[in-house]
This record gives C-alpha cells, structure tokens and sequence, in this order.
C-alpha cells in the first residue's frame, strides 16, 4: 500500500489532494469521451445525422461541476505551488476574469432562485433582457429527442438563463461569454497537467470512457414555445413551474449520457471511472434534493402550490440509505469529519487505487467494494428517473 501522509494547512486544510486528483481524473476521462463523442458528431453530419444539439444540451449540465473542480484545483495548486498559474497570463491576459467567471458559475449549482430573481430572468424584462446567445427573445426553447417512441421534453433555456444569469455580469459582451463558456474543457486538461506535475512523480494513465452503440443515440431538436402558455399548461404556479424545468434539464442531461451515450456499465469495471460515475451522480441527487426541500419548507414564502408538497411525496423517494451515500460522498472535501489525505509522490498507480477504495468506503460508511457504489448508482438513478417523470407529467406539454 502506498504511503499516505496527513496534510495540515490553514487556509485548505479541508481538501484533500487525493480526492481531487481522483475527480479531476475522472473529469478528464470525461472530457476525452466528449471529444470522442465531438468527432463522431462530425463524422455523421455528413450522413445527415447532426449531434451538436446534444453536445450544448448535454455539456451545459456539466459546466457547474467543472466550474467546481477548476475552482478547488486552482486553490490547491496556488497554496502548494504559489504563482504557479502566473504563466497563463502571459498567453490568456484575461485569465483572472475567467477564474471569476468559474466561480460565479460555481455559485450558481443550487437552484433556490427568488421570485424577483426569476422574473428578472424570463417574465417583467423577457422582452428587453437579451438571453445568453444576445437575441431579445421572448420565447422559450425546449430540447426534444424522439426514441421509445415518444417526444420527451428534457429541458429549456430557462437553464441557460438562470446559470448565466450571474456569470455573465463579468462579461464586457456575449462574445466573452463564448470565450468563457468554451475554455472550460481546455482548462481542465492544463490543470491536470500542472496538477500531475506537482503532486504525482510519474504521468497517470487515464482510464476510458467507453461509449455505446452508435445506434442507440438519439438526435435532439428545439422547439419554441411562449412562456405564457407554458405556465398556462402546467400543474403549478409559476415559480414551480420555473423550478421543476430546471430539475428536469440538471437530470435528463446526465441521464442521456449515462443512459445513451456512455457505456456506464461497461466503464465502471475502472474503480476510477466508478468513483467518477457515483460521484457525479450524487452530486445531482443531493442538489435536487435540496432543491425540492426548499420549495417545499419555503413554499408560503415563495408561493409554490400547496398541493406541490402533497404530490411529490406520493413519489416516495429520497431514501435514507441514499440520500446519506449522496450527501457524504458530495461534501467529501468540505467537511471536518473527513480526514485529511495525501498522496506520497512516490505512490504507483495499482497502490493509488487500492489506498482510493479505502478512502471512499470511510468517506461514505461505506462495508464493501465495489457493490455498495454499484448500489447506489443503481438506486440514484432509479429515484432520479421518478422525479424526471413527475417533472414532465406536471408540466403538462404534450407532443
């Protein structure tokens, strides 16, 4: 087994140099597969067969959660390393605002708008407020893919809006916000290399994301609608209404890509990419969960429909089983109750990952490994995939 020292600091005593260096390995595999996924899109537009609309459906999802990770790894490396980060202002003058615009974006993973907020965003200024893309639009874009039979709804750009909303203060123009938006995945993979650099002695082999079948994906298409009528359709009142399609988008993106395009199954055979999956995944459970209690113990203070609460606990869901997996493994580096780790860097890659499984299962009160994750990911999934359909049934816009 490799050595593992205690890390005392200060300022990040609470970050743990192996939790971070597992997650961004992950991320990176992550990146690598939608590259992949980029060139594949490429390759079958000449076919007629165009996924762009999933990669900016899907990579939006995603961009909080590499948001959080760039903002860890940035503080990290500083303390360990300080102005080892000067380099990239001599080649991207604007690398300070991009570091604030990551962590506005950061900000912005939980979904407990006000209602001033709100319309801020869509309803008093819909006309005037120019969305991310600069076009005054009062219409409001959904993301629809036809498989199983069905047009499925899986999100609107009210999603855009909301985690822009903040970020793009920090922009001069919406030139700047492409800038920003699209340095996300290549900043990633720089840090890495700084991270391995310093932190690990020898390079890391990444691990493979595998993806499926080419015919098992599905294309999506945007349709517009008028807000108006959309909060006419619905079950509940307009700020439920606003809140349920952001559920709905945070999970339908990631279940696409676990569901249809990534081999999950296939991939978590890697104890890292099981990590990386579990993880992600809590992540999403533990913030619609949150999400879903604020509206509920908020609902007087924010007008959600009364029968809202009533309705969503028919789903029965949010076990305590998982939802303590889901919210340990999420805070794993926020918290005093988990020790301090770190890596020797003399530590090989086979005794990194036995020294990684141990970690985890004390993280998580976790007995066994690898099924207690496998069950986890199982049961997230599940109960994630009853709040999406709850979200679509109470909507109520049919195709």
């Amino acid at each position: 087994m490799g050595l593992i020292v205690r890390e005392e600091n200060e300022e990040h005593g609470l970050l743990s140099i192996y939790h971070i260096g597992l997650i961004i390995v992950g991320y990176i595999s992550f990146y690598n597969a939608l590259v992949e996924l980029n060139e594949i899109s490429k390759q079958n537009n000449k076919k007629g067969i165009n996924l762009q609309n999933f990669l900016c459906f899907a990579n939006t999802a995603v961009l909080k959660d590499f948001s959080i990770i760039l903002n860890e790894v940035y503080a990290y490396l500083n303390y360990i390393k300080p102005g080892v980060f000067e380099q990239y202002k001599d080649v991207e003058p604007r690398f300070d605002e991009f570091l604030k615009f990551i962590r506005k974006t950061k900000n912005n993973m939980k979904f407990h708008p006000s209602k001033s907020k709100m319309e801020k965003i869509l309803l008093n200024e819909k006309n005037k407020y120019p969305n991310i893309f600069g076009v005054k639009n009062k219409d409001t874009v959904y993301y629809c893919g036809y498989f199983m039979g069905n047009n499925v709804i899986f999100g609107s750009s009210w999603y855009l809006e909301y985690i822009f909303y903040e970020p793009k203060r920090i922009c001069k123009n919406d030139g700047d916000l492409f800038l920003f938006t699209n340095s996300f995945q290549t900043h990633i993979k720089s840090v890495f290399e700084v991270f391995t650099k310093y932190c690990f002695k020898d390079d890391f082999e990444i691990p493979i994301i595998k993806l499926k079948e080419q015919k098992r994906f599905f294309q999506i298409y945007q349709q517009t609608k008028n807000s108006d009528r959309i909060f006419r359709n619905s079950k509940y009142d307009e700020i439920t209404t606003f809140m349920l399609f952001l559920i709905l988008q945070e999970i339908s993106s990631m279940q696409i890509y676990y569901d249809y395009y990534l081999d999950v199954d296939e991939s978590i055979n890697d104890s890292i990419l099981l990590f990386f999956f579990t993880y992600l995944l809590a992540i999403k459970y533990d913030e619609i969960r949150d999400c879903i209690l604020n509206l509920i113990n908020n609902a007087e203070k924010l007008g959600v429909d009364k029968h809202f609460e009533f309705d969503f606990q028919k789903l029965e869901v949010f076990d305590k089983k998982t939802t303590d997996f889901a919210y340990k493994l999420r805070n794993s580096y926020h918290y005093t109750e988990i020790e301090k780790y770190k890596i020797h860097r003399e530590t090989k890659e086979e005794e990194l990952r036995v020294n990684m499984e141990e970690l985890y299962l004390k993280i998580t009160n976790s007995n066994k490994w690898p099924d207690d994750y496998i069950e986890m990911l199982n049961a997230m999934k599940k109960e994630l995939n009853i709040i999406l359909e709850f979200c679509r049934n109470s909507i109520g816009i049919k195709y």
